[in-house]
């Protein structure tokens, strides 16, 4: 079987409530069958606390483009690889074969590293999100709650929950067994 990536918003007073509330509606959405490719198939969530004073809209836009260094591991684990299959018998290395061969590899490390510059404050937040998201299909998904801006937005967007109070609202991303 395959995998999904999810995401969507769920509502409710505590992370449990909304975690409920998310997986209920794709259950209804989608059925109650298994391999959905929607969080009714995780065993729950992980939330990830952005750094105060941060902004949580531009985290959740740096997160999305953070989506493909889920696993820089195994990019340096590559990379390592590369090297040691064009490292001559005399110990030194043949770069041009090297540069070809993990040109691709050092790219994304390049594109890593200014990523990492622009979460700037919440880098290790972001990075542990995208951790968690891109992470194992049975492993929990990934989630971080609105607020400032970013929950009044959604607030406005979704006037069926205005004058309820308590409300809070999270942000959940995970890949998903499909």
């Amino acid at each position: 079987m395959g995998a999904a990536l999810d995401s969507g918003h769920g509502v409710g007073k505590t992370f449990a409530e909304a975690w409920d509330d998310i997986v209920k509606r794709r259950e209804f959405s989608d059925g109650h069958g298994g391999y959905s490719g929607t969080f009714a198939e995780k065993p729950g969530a992980q939330l990830v606390h952005v750094p105060a004073k941060f902004n949580v809209e531009k985290f959740i836009r740096l997160i999305n483009e953070g989506g493909d260094f889920g696993d820089m591991a195994m990019v340096y684990e590559d990379i390592k690889e590369a090297r040691r299959r064009n490292t001559r018998k005399n110990g030194t290395l043949n770069k041009s074969a090297f540069n070809r061969e993990a040109k691709y590899l050092l790219d994304t490390v390049k594109q890593f590293d200014r990523w990492v510059k622009r979460c700037g404050a919440a880098a290790d937040a972001a990075q542990t999100f995208v951790m968690i998201a891109d992470g194992d299909k049975w492993g929990p998904a990934a989630a971080v709650e609105l607020t400032g801006s970013a929950l009044w937005k959604w607030k406005k967007a979704h006037p069926e929950h205005k004058g309820k109070r308590g409300l809070r609202v999270f942000y959940f991303v995970g890949m998903c067994s499909s």
